[in-house]
């Protein structure tokens, strides 16, 4: 519920404890020290210091933190500042509401797998404008279908799968293949409506720890399913597979080459326009 109300904003919501009916000692207490917080967080200054550097967004799944590391480390070594946001629930919602408020100016790299909670039934909540607005503004952005080997949904939710527990609120379900076709078709024709150099990285081995080098929801069949999808739009933005796994270092190098690849372009484009 707290997600649902908060969305995308920074809003700190404080619990009542008890129903909110009139003043006694332990209301007044709350209600004080919340006015209190509210009013410090009012008065507050914070201090922009301009680096210099540009902000480029990271969007994954902690599935393939591993090489989610890797590339934070690379886009810091490249001279940019890392951003880093959860493709999960809410999260990919704020993606779209930073980029829209103008707070990446240096490109978007995604690991994202949100659009397949969405069209599977999952627990991701990416709106209507999802992988749009990066394309609008002509940021050069890095597309890879990490994690994309399942839905996250509350355990029960899909019985005739195979599933790797997550937590006590998620299980990991193995996607379909004709999910993963649909969502390379969707993303797809999104991404082909950039103004920006957008390229597409797969990696042939797996999506996610827990897809390939026998992980328990292996099925790169299903996973070529993706290919499939986003094969005809070849053209209108660059697809790049990579016969790696998605943890490896090897297609890490591959994402990141991509991208300051994408990034020069852009650059170039913009002298153009001057």
């Amino acid at each position: 519920m707290v997600k649902a109300n908060v969305r995308t904003k920074d809003i700190c919501m404080f619990n009542a404890v008890t129903d909110v009916v009139g003043i006694n000692r332990l209301t007044k207490t709350i209600f004080t020290r919340a006015a209190g917080a509210v009013v410090g967080m009012a008065n507050a200054e914070v201090k922009q210091e301009e680096s210099g550097k540009k902000t480029v967004l990271l969007c994954a799944k902690g599935t393939t933190e591993a090489a989610n590391r890797k590339i934070r480390q690379r886009i810091i070594d490249t001279g940019f500042v890392p951003m880093t946001f959860h493709c999960w629930g809410y999260g990919p919602a704020a993606v779209e509401q930073v980029i829209k408020d103008g707070y990446i100016n240096g490109g978007v790299i995604e690991y994202a797998s949100d659009w397949l909670d969405r069209i599977a039934g999952g627990s991701s909540y990416p709106p209507d404008d999802r992988y749009e607005n990066a394309g609008k503004l002509g940021l050069p952005q890095v597309f890879v279908p990490g994690s994309c080997d399942f839905v996250v949904a509350n355990p029960g939710t899909f019985p005739d799968r195979k599933m790797q527990p997550h937590n006590q609120a998620a299980g990991l379900f193995r996607s379909k293949k004709e999910e993963l076709i649909q969502v390379g078709q969707e993303i797809g024709e999104k991404l082909s409506k950039s103004k920006g150099p957008v390229t597409v990285v797969i990696p042939l081995k797996g999506f996610s720890i827990c897809d390939g080098n026998g992980g328990p929801l292996t099925d790169l069949d299903a996973d070529m399913g993706f290919i499939e999808g986003i094969a005809p739009f070849e053209g209108k933005i660059k697809i790049k597979k990579v016969n790696a796994h998605v943890l490896e270092d090897k297609f890490a190098d591959a994402v990141i080459d991509a991208f300051l690849e994408n990034v020069a372009l852009a650059e170039e484009t913009a002298v153009r326009v001057l």
